[in-house]
């Protein structure tokens, strides 16, 4: 399979002009390939309806997608205030059909999730003439961008999973951590308030991967209350979250910082799979404002992050064996937190390095999937 990277960076006060001259950058460092398919992931130096346009008319014969980011992957580097990029030759997907998903119907009003994701789904099932439940998992693969201010990015992907047993593969756009503005891009133009949903056939071996680095705890917490679309949880095991949260880490809740709380994320546990949700901060009524949301009567495990460059290392080797040795293209999907854990202990090139060998790019999110949500996460697609 024929796969390209590169990574440019351009800092005029000039956003626009920042834009433009990255796209043609990335199209001249994209040589040796004609690509079917491009992604590429922008810092905030980067106007993005300016941008998407620009790379899609450096490409104008591909698929252009992706979204802003919250720090950069490619190769062996991991910046910010950068634009990275992956292209794909024909030999890497058969079909390849990506559609939008969004709260807004044609008319301007808005749509339940259920009424957007369901067209969506719909749509594709008219258009490959079967039903998406009915695709052959080790064949097939989805992968979501998604802009994540809203609440629409979480019931949407659930949502997504009742229509197929696929696996789903993606993360959900970022801008430093500010919650301001995170589009997504297709083809030229940049959404807000919507979900990029691809349905895609690689052409040869593929696997994923989804690593975080964890000690789970059996310290276990009930959502007794919760407010799932503000994102904020109440109560835990019956008493203001603050309170149950910090007597189990140990932390007074007037000294609790979003350092402490990525140390010590809760795990929602499906079997034995942990699925991160990361505390953001506290409220003032002692409520627990999270990166995403939890529902009532969800349970959660406390848990502790280990060495992110050693976890990542042992799950990218025991991957690497069950692909029988090798890996060459990685599209990477990993957390904004992590980013900024690796930077402050002086660790983002090591973690770099471990990606050597391989076509390797990707974006730091707000919020990663592999077929639901998870925080503080690397999730991966990856290429025999």
């Amino acid at each position: 399979m024929t796969f390209a990277t590169a990574l440019v960076q351009f800092n005029s006060p000039d956003r626009a002009e920042n834009a433009r001259a990255a796209a043609e950058a990335i199209r001249n460092k994209l040589t040796g390939i004609d690509p079917v398919q491009v992604c590429f992931f922008a810092g905030k130096n980067y106007e993005h309806t300016v941008l998407a346009a620009a790379v899609q008319d450096a490409f104008p014969g591909a698929v252009t997608f992706g979204c802003s980011s919250s720090g950069e992957l490619e190769g062996v580097r991991m910046t910010r205030n950068s634009v990275s990029a992956m292209a794909f030759g024909k030999d890497v997907f058969g079909l390849f059909e990506p559609v939008l998903i969004s709260r807004t119907g044609r008319d301007g009003g808005s749509l339940s999730v259920c009424e957007s994701v369901g067209a969506a789904m719909g749509g594709i099932e008219k258009r490959l003439e079967r039903k998406l439940d009915s695709l052959d998992h080790s064949k097939y693969v989805g992968m979501i961008l998604a802009d994540g201010i809203h609440y629409f990015v979480e019931p949407a992907v659930e949502r997504i999973g009742d229509f197929t047993n696929i696996y789903c593969v993606g993360g959900i756009a970022g801008d430093d951590i500010q919650f301001r503005e995170t589009p997504i891009y297709l083809n030229g133009r940049s959404y807000v308030d919507t979900l990029l949903f691809i349905l895609a056939e690689p052409a040869g071996k593929f696997d994923f991967l989804k690593t975080q680095g964890l000690q789970v705890f059996p310290t276990t917490f009930t959502v007794t209350r919760a407010d799932a679309s503000a994102r904020i949880v109440n109560e835990l095991n019956g008493v203001p979250a603050v309170k149950a949260y910090c007597d189990a880490v140990g932390m007074a809740p007037e000294k609790l910082s979003l350092e402490d709380c990525q140390v010590w994320p809760l795990a929602l546990m499906v079997g034995e799979e942990p699925f991160l949700r990361v505390v953001l901060g506290a409220l003032p009524d002692g409520s627990l404002q999270l990166f995403h949301a939890v529902n009532e009567g969800m349970r959660m495990k406390l848990s502790h992050t280990e060495n992110i460059v050693a976890s990542t290392a042992r799950a990218l080797a025991a991957k690497k064996a069950e692909m029988g040795g090798n890996i060459s293209a990685i599209l990477h999907f990993n957390c904004a937190a992590r980013q900024l854990a690796l930077e402050k202990d002086g660790e983002a090139e090591q973690f770099s390095q471990l990606f050597n060998g391989c076509h390797h790019a990707g974006f730091s999110s707000h919020g990663e999937i592999y077929i639901a949500i998870a925080n503080q996460t690397s999730t991966m697609l990856l290429f025999g």
